[in-house]
């Protein structure tokens, strides 16, 4: 319905040719219009980059990141990956800045609570987080939990007799620790936890 909406007012604000009159009205055109010349304007609704360039000021955005494989990954102006990629499409339209502070996860909600970072991604949602953070209305994502081996390892897929035993790595406080309890519970077997704050190091 919007975009409707603006396509209408869009033709409205568009110069008619007068060759076009002209033939409406029957009679011939003294001189046909080779080129219609468009106000940049006329399209400012649809381009971010305009939104952004109407923006009088920057707004520097504080961003906590944290060593995450996929979703934040590198340092500085090395730093990449899926929350790299999506705040930097949100900023077209928003017109944000980022700086990009190291943090370590277990430290992620007394950041946000004291202001020295504004915001973060790549958290999954959880009633208790959500009494500790507030989440965006819309989804960043979704996320799936998987088990990831040695190449030498002989542990193939589902393999539930081969898991009983197992020693698992985790993030700190993850969300996947609680998943893998559930799972192992679920099919009978037992496993030993190991605690770490970055990826690479548990790599």
């Amino acid at each position: 319905m919007l975009r409707t909406l603006l396509l209408f007012l869009l033709c409205l604000l568009l110069p008619v040719p007068q060759g076009a009159l002209a033939a409406s009205s029957g009679k011939t055109p003294v001189q046909a219009e080779t080129s219609l010349p468009l106000n940049r304007t006329t399209f400012h609704f649809f381009s971010p980059e305009d939104i952004a360039a109407n923006y009088k000021a920057s707004k520097i955005i504080r961003v906590g990141y944290f060593d995450q494989h996929g979703v934040f990954e590198g340092e500085g102006e090395h730093l990449s990956g899926y929350a790299v990629a999506l705040l930097t499409a949100i900023s077209r339209y928003t017109g944000w800045e980022y700086k990009w502070v190291k943090i370590r996860f277990d430290e992620l909600a007394q950041r946000l609570d004291d202001g020295t970072i504004d915001l973060s991604c790549g958290i999954s949602f959880t009633p208790e987080r959500s009494r500790l953070y507030s989440f965006s209305k819309l989804r960043a994502g979704y996320e799936n939990t998987c088990l990831h081996v040695s190449s030498m390892s002989d542990m193939h897929y589902m393999d539930l007799e081969a898991f009983n035993g197992m020693r698992i790595g985790f993030f700190t406080d993850s969300l996947q620790y609680d998943v893998m309890k559930r799972f192992a519970a679920q099919n009978g077997f037992s496993f030993e936890s190991f605690f770490f704050e970055e990826s690479n190091e548990m790599a």
